[in-house]
Formats: structure tokens, sequence, C-alpha cells
């Protein structure tokens, strides 16, 4: 049974839990003792910890029933490898022998998680592992066979990955472990105590271990215990790339070039791990320079630039926050000789482009050759280049940084009055400039010399779309960065000028950034530069068309520049500016002003006492708009009367009701595409003002509307009364408790059911003999009355609730750690047919003796249902259903029934037909509208025929 089940889980968590903690005590107090106890203690763990084995290992979901106990002492036993081990370690050094040997007993004892018995709970098992091995590695006794125990252990970790069905759980439990790992340790030690590496530099890696690589990569940016080591990744991990390197340039196979090959991309992308914050800047970046400059030449691998730029990009920052001074100078030595070619990848027209070498090995001397895998976006490179640039220009010096900066706008202009112009140099320069700009690090000279440039892009449209638009960007960039460069009454004016004037020269895809370049001129102005303040109203039509653009980050800027604009100006002045837009010539324009109010009332009705008091008016005006037969003017009017309600006062808003409601219900053909939102108004009005205020404005086309929704909240303020009402217990229960001559043995249920201590299934029994159309006995006494009445409908259609093992009286455990997974809910239509032949369906008459059936052919067709008496009548809702799911039952005609042979399988023409076989499929709209749609691919069943599906390889 289950009860002993229960005491022996609870009996051995409790003296696993018990050993733990006598372990602890012993750790604590008496290292000589610990070291004999500890591999004992562990063993005695995983022996109360093994899982039964009567479930089914390869089904996933199939988990003992005692897990609990695995998953409790598993914590338990992580719990005190983290906390009492590494002091245990320390007081027990007097003896290094003895420590030594407990540590590998130990160490053999919990190796055993990796058998397959504890796979099921390898999610707290493989932790404890870890723990454990964290603990030994990074407390170092010295002993050479415990190093070699630790590897072997180690090994046997990772050997499990490729044991288990691939993406499964377990292999993902595998995975996280050799994470956890690597972030208590470090990437250095883990490589360490990772045995199959020279076979991998003779023989390359394998499948079955690239995973590793990446795995730690995850782990090491996530967290490292100390700081690393450059030096590391140049000795270490890049000999064993260039040995990769080697076995790709000496075979001729291409899926063998291109699998070593990307092996060596995955040993590079551990480089950004060892940029957060490096302990030897200052020994070992001068030398990996040297590395890393021909790396991002290397045409053969064209991900090393991406991977580089954001080592580089963190290796800038993590200098940057450090107070060393020698790792700063370190620092800004590497950028001199890494800025230029980093500028030479991105002004080249094709920094990915192809080279022409072969096979030759990637080294600090070597040259380049083809690399036959996937690479980043143009674009995308472009940008994390960009980014990288922008932070080893902080460190540069300033002549250097000045130097670089001017032949880069000489090659720019030269690029410009060039009769043969490429668009793509001149926004490789432009992108150069812009991560100049971002770095922060230009004197007023350069930004100066760069505004100068920069303007042509602006003014004119001859330099195609993407110049401009990247004009523009390093235009947005300056003013926001170097906003003190325009504080200048004379150079705000000509800048003011500059964007006001090009509207008409303005491109389409330029929009965002020269928005953007407004707003961020805007929030730099004062009170006293009001002149430019209105030079820059006069854009007000741009930027209220822009409202409406289809680029979403246009759209936003937009709103931001006019939520800007609105908050340096006096606010009644600028709505004014605003609403004389409702009289444009066209519906875009008129609509764009409405959105434009709709977002100032939003922000601002707030908080503005005064723009409070003209939204009255100021809605009567919008409200005329409601007429106009645009679609996208009644769109935003309804938006903006949606805003307006919800900032209005209620006395205030409620002398405009009549016009409110007689534009929203008015008819209009536009109209009934937004009636969902018409509807929300009115409601939000309803809850303000009630019904009875509303009725007598509302047209009388459209009172159905609101009669309808009035209906809807009744009937759901009577379902909420009626619901709390049936929480106390009603007359009729209290009558049935009291003239009841049966005693409540089953706590309660007899009251529910009215059955004599026995579950549903002898109601479920007598309901199948009244359908067969046998006259049940019970059914004539007044127990069987009494269920039928006092069951309710919705009951009766309810799922059943079906626990785990509740069969002969066993006991269930609901506190178990499966049982949520072990609950059930079976329909009672669905488990009907295994009610009816339970033995344990019994009905008793009125004197209490046993109703006993003869046998019924259960195959026999039931010659009549009887009708239900008085007390066993259904609803009306019910009724409905039965006749629905009667008339769904009926078999579908399938399409092309008609052409079907009675004595062939194939189809035939009859004379009074039309049409060949198969030759049209009814297209009527009801039979593929979202309700019948499944019958309709029912219908093309008949037609075309699914093949059996092939199995994946």
């Amino acid at each position: 049974g289950s009860a002993p089940d229960e005491l022996l889980e609870r009996g051995r968590t409790l003296y696993g839990r018990t050993v733990i903690l006598s372990v602890r005590q012993v750790l604590e107090t008496n290292p000589v003792l610990a070291s004999r106890l500890l591999p004992l203690s562990i063993q005695m763990v995983l022996l109360l910890s093994k899982p039964n084995s009567n479930h089914n290992m390869e089904d996933e979901d199939d988990e003992p029933d005692d897990l609990g106990v695995a998953n409790t002492l598993f914590v338990d036993m992580t719990q005190l490898f983290r906390t009492s081990l590494q002091s245990f370690f320390e007081r027990a050094l007097t003896s290094k022998t003895d420590l030594a040997r407990c540590t590998k007993d130990s160490l053999e004892s919990i190796g055993a998680v990796l058998r397959a018995e504890y796979q099921c709970c390898w999610a707290v098992a493989l932790k404890a592992l870890v723990v454990f091995l964290q603990q030994v590695i990074m407390f170092d006794t010295g002993s050479g066979e415990l190093q070699q125990a630790t590897m072997a252990c180690v090994e046997s970790l990772m050997h499990q990955h490729g044991q288990v069905p691939t993406g499964s759980p377990i292999q993902r439990n595998v995975e996280d472990a050799f994470s956890t790992l690597v972030q208590g340790i470090g990437v250095e030690k883990t490589w360490g105590v990772l045995s199959f590496w020279p076979e991998a530099a003779a023989k390359g890696i394998g499948t079955e271990r690239a995973w590793i690589v990446a795995t730690m990569k995850t782990a090491a940016m996530t967290a490292q215990p100390n700081s690393p080591k450059l030096a590391f990744f140049q000795t270490t991990i890049l000999n064993l790339a260039r040995s990769l390197d080697r076995l790709a340039a000496a075979t001729t196979k291409k899926s063998e070039i291109i699998f070593h090959r990307a092996r060596v991309i995955d040993l590079w992308t551990l480089f950004p791990c060892f940029c957060q914050n490096p302990m030897d800047v200052t020994d070992s970046l001068a030398a990996l320079a040297n590395v890393l400059f021909k790396a991002l030449e290397d045409k053969r691998y064209p991900q090393l630039v991406s991977i580089i730029s954001r080592a580089l990009s963190v290796l800038s920052d993590s200098v940057s926050n450090s107070a060393s001074e020698t790792d700063k100078n370190t620092m800004s030595q590497v950028s001199q000789k890494l800025l230029p070619i980093m500028f030479k990848i991105i002004t080249s027209s094709s920094p990915s482009a192809s080279g022409t070498g072969g096979d030759r090995v990637m080294d600090v001397d070597s040259p380049k050759s083809q690399n036959d895998t996937s690479q980043l976006d143009q674009g995308q490179q472009t940008q994390i280049l960009s980014e990288a640039i922008a932070n080893l220009s902080r460190h540069a010096p300033p002549q250097f940084l000045h130097a670089l900066f001017k032949k880069l706008m000489h090659r720019l202009l030269d690029e410009v009055q060039s009769e043969s112009r490429d668009d793509d140099k001149i926004c490789a320069y432009l992108s150069l400039s812009l991560a100049l700009v971002a770095s922060e690090t230009l004197d007023e000279a350069n930004i100066s010399f760069l505004y100068r440039t920069i303007k042509p892009f602006i003014r004119t449209d001859e330099y195609g779309a993407r110049c401009q638009k990247k004009a523009y960007k390093v235009m947005a960039e300056l003013c926001e960065r170097n906003h003190s460069f325009f504080t200048d009454l004379e150079r705000l004016k000509e800048m003011t000028a500059l964007l006001t004037g090009t509207i008409a020269t303005s491109q389409v895809a330029a929009r965002h950034m020269r928005l953007k370049c407004l707003k961020h001129i805007v929030d730099g102005l004062d009170k006293s530069q009001a002149a430019c303040l209105s030079e820059i109203g006069n854009v007000l039509a741009e930027n209220l068309l822009c409202l409406k653009d289809t680029n979403a980050k246009t759209r936003e800027a937009a709103y931001q520049l006019l939520i800007a604009l609105a908050s340096k100006s006096q606010l009644d002045v600028f709505l004014q500016s605003v609403t004389a837009a409702l009289g444009a010539e066209t519906p875009h324009m008129r609509s764009a002003a409405v959105m434009a109010l709709s977002r100032i009332v939003f922000e601002f009705a707030w908080e503005d006492p005064a723009l409070q008091a003209l939204l009255p008016s100021l809605l009567r005006t919008v409200l005329i708009l409601m007429n106009e037969n645009s679609r996208e003017v009644i769109k935003s009017v309804v938006g903006f009367i949606r805003v307006s309600v919800a900032a209005i006062p209620r006395e205030q808003l409620e002398p405009l009701l009549p016009e409110l409601i007689q534009s929203l219900l008015g008819y209009h053909k536009t109209k009934d595409r937004f009636r969902a939102k018409i509807k929300i108004i009115l409601k939000k009005l309803v809850k303000q003002y009630g019904y009875d205020l509303l009725m007598p404005h509302v047209p009388e086309n459209e009172t159905r509307l609101l009669t309808h929704m009035r209906k809807l909240d009744e009937r759901r303020r009577r379902k909420k009364e009626a619901l709390k009402e049936s929480e106390r217990p009603g007359q009729d229960l209290f009558e049935e408790m009291v003239e009841s001559d049966e005693d409540d043995s089953d706590d309660g249920r007899t009251l529910a059911t009215g059955l004599t201590g026995f579950t549903k299934m002898t109601s479920r029994s007598s309901k199948m003999s009244m359908k067969l159309g046998s006259k049940s006995v019970a059914s004539k006494t007044k127990g069987t009355r009494v269920s039928a009445s006092a069951m309710s409908t919705k009951t009766n259609h309810l799922s059943t609730l079906q626990l785990p093992n509740e069969v002969n009286g066993e006991v269930v455990d609901m506190l178990g750690a499966n049982m949520a997974k072990r609950v059930k809910f079976v329909d009672d239509q669905a488990s009907r047919d295994d009610d009816d032949d339970s033995d344990g369906a019994m009905e008793f008459d009125d004197d209490g003796r046993l109703v006993i059936h003869d046998e019924v052919d259960m195959s026999e067709k039931p010659s009549r249902i009887e009708q239900p008496t008085k007390k066993q009548r259904t609803s009306r809702f019910e009724s409905a259903k039965v006749e629905r799911n009667r008339k769904g039952n009926k078999k579908t005609k399938q399409l092309g029934a008609a052409y079907k042979s009675k004595k062939a399988g194939g189809d035939v023409k009859r004379k009074d037909q039309k049409f060949e076989p198969y030759a049209f499929v009814p297209l009527d709209g009801k039979s593929y509208s979202k309700r019948n749609r499944r019958t309709a691919v029912e219908n093309m069943g008949s037609v075309v025929r699914q093949g059996r599906k092939r199995k994946q390889s």
C-alpha cells in the first residue's frame, strides 16, 4: 500500500538529513575523524537517495515515486559541500596524505551520481558533484593521484553529454553542471582539468566535444571567480587554434576545412571572456596586439573582426574603470596600432570580401586565404567596428587622433569631389566620423571642420538617400554630445536655418534622423532664444505629417519633437498653431493634426489647469470632423474623444454629452470599422453618468446598442449576486440535512450527492440505466430523486478529479513531490464506461435494501429513452446543447460524394450532372469561416489524402 511507502520515504529523508548534519558537525570539530567519515557518509546518502527502479527511464515524463527524497538529500549535501568543505581542507592540511586519500575516496563516492539510475535527479545531483569538484580544484593539495581522479571525474561528466538524447532535459542538466563548474573555478582551471586538449590539437575537436567551448564562453561571460589572464589566451587557446588551422590547411576536403575553421572561430569567441578586468594588461596586451592586428586582416576568418571588436570594447571599458595608469598607457599604445587597421576595414569597399589565399596556416606571419563559413551582415559588422573605434579612441593620444581625423576628412572631401563618386565609401567615411564624435574626444576645431563637411549632404539631395541619412545621423550625434558647440547665437541661427530650409531636399529615409536633430536643438534652447524656437516652429507642418509616417521610428521621433516643442513654448499659443491644421485641405493633414492634439492632451492635460479649461471648446471643434468621409480622420477623432473623455472633469463634460453622443452614434458608413472603440467610450460614459442620463441623447436607430449594453450589465450583476448567495447554505440543503435519516459518514458528501457514502459512480450508473431504457428501481426511490434535484446542471458537465492510487481504499499522499503531476482531470462523459462496470456502484431503496438489476446487453440498441421526471427536467441551455451536439454528429457530406461510384473505386459522371468530377471546389464564404474551418478541411481531405510522413533520419 501507499502508507508503508510514505513512511519509508520519510524515514529515508530523515535518516539522510541526520547523516548530513552529523558530518557537518564532525567536519567543523574533528578533522581526523571527518577524513574517515566523509566518504562513508556520501555513500550512505547516495544509497538513501537512489530512486526506485519501477519507472521507465526512457520516458522523460515518467518519474519515480520517491524522487522527492533524492531532491531533498542532494540539496542538503550541496549546501554541506559549499559551506563546510573548504574550512575542513584548511584544518586538515597538516596531514596531506590522509586529506588526499579522503578527498579521492569522497570523489569516487560522489561520482556514482553519473550512473544511469540517478539520471532522473541529475538536475540537483550533478550540482552536488560540481560543487564538490569546485572545492577540490580550488584547494590544491598537490597530490598527482588526486588530480588524475579529478580529471577522470570531469571527463566522465563530459562523456555523459553524448550518451543521452540530443536536446533532452538530461543533456541540458549536463550542460548546466559544466557551466556551474566554469563559473566556480574559471576558464583557466577548467581548461586544466580537461584532458582531451592534446588529442584535439592532433586530430581536431570532434563534434561530440564542440559544445564544451560554447558552454564555457557563455558561463565565463556570466561570472568568473578570479580575474583572467590575457597570457593564458595567447599561449594556450591560440596555440590550439593554430593547430586546428594547420589541420584545415593540410586537408583537401571542403567539409573538413569548414569544420576545423569553425572550431577555430569557437576558440576565438573565448577572447571577450579574457578581456573582462584582466590582471596582466601591462605585461601581455602589447604582445597580443600583434596577433590581433594580423587576425583582423585575415580574409579567411572575417568573423574575427566582430569578435575582436567586441572584445576590445569590453577591454576598453575595463581599463577605463581601472585605477592603474600603466594599464591606461598600454591601452593608449595599443589603440595607436589597432585604430588604423580598423579604419581600413571600414573604408574598404568590401571588408569581408574573400582574399586570394590558399591553405596557409593562421599565424602572426601568415598570409590570408578564403573562408567558407558564414559571416555577419555588412551593416552589423560596421556598427560593431564603429563601437570599438569609439571606445579605443578614448584612450588614443589627442595628437594621433587629430591627425587621423584630419586624414579622414580629406579623404571624404576627395571622394565627394571625385568624378567617379562612390556612395559606399562616403557612407564608410561618415560612419568613422560618427564613431569619433561618439568618443567625445574631438576638440572644437575638429567639430567645426566636420560640421562644414557634412553641410552639403544636408543642403542638397544629389548625394543619394544613404549618404544624406548618414550625414543627418552624424549631425544628430553632434547636437546630442556637443551641444555647447551650438550655443553660440549665430551658429544656432545658421543651424536652424539649415534644418528648416531643407524640407524640400530632405530624403524620406532621412526623416528619422532629421527629426532627432531638431529635437536635440529644441532640448538645448532656453527662454532667451525664443526667436530660434519660433524659427523651428516653421517645420510644424512637417512634424505633423511625420506622425502619419509608415516608419515606426519616424513616428516616435515626430511625437518626441512635438512634445519638446510644446514643453518649450506657451502651451495655449502652440495649441492654436496645431488646431489651425484642422482646416487643412487634405484629410491626411487633418488626421495628423487630431493625432497631435490627442498626444498633447495626453501628456499635459493632467497637470495643466489651463489646458483642462480649453478642452471642452477643443472637443467641440474636433467633433465637427466626425462628419467627414475619410476613414483616417474618423479614426483620429475617435482616439481624441477617448483621451478627452478621460481628461475632462465630469462636470465640464456633462454639457457636451448631447453633441458627443450624437457624433459617436450618428450613422456614418466609415464608423462601422470603429464600433469597438466607440463602445469602449460609451462604457466609460455609462460608468460616469449612467444609462438614464445618456439614453435621451441617443439616436433612435442606435438605442438597441445601449439597451443591449444595459442588459449585459444587469445580467452580469445578477450572476454576481447569485454567486454570492450560492456561497451560503440554502433552504433546500438545510431541509435535506434535517430530514435525512442517513449519517454523515462521508464528511458531508451525503448532503452534496444524496447518496449513502459512495461516490458519483452510483449516480452515473443510474443515468446509464435510464439511457438504456431499463426501469431502474432506484429512479423511483426518494434517494434517486433527491440526487437528481441536488446535482446542478453545472456539476453534471464538470470534469472529474481523479487522484492516483485511489483504489480499494488506498491512502493518497497529497503532499508528495510528484502529486501535482499525477492528478488527472477526466471528463465525466469520457470516464462513464469505466464507472458503469464498477463493482462498487450499488443502489438502495427507501427501506435500505440493496437493489440488484438484471444484466443488460450493452450491445442492444435502446428502444426508447425514458422521459425525465419533474425533478430531473433539464434546463433550456442543456436541451439546446444536446440538440446542437445531435445536429453536429450528423455526418457531413463529403466533397465529391455525388461522383462516387457504388460498384467501383473511381468516380463516374451521371446523366443529370453538369460538371466533371472534381472540376471545381465551391468557395462558400460561410464554409471557410473560423467556426466552420475544421469541417471544410475535413471535406478537402476526401479530395487530397495525406501520404505517410517520412521518417526523419
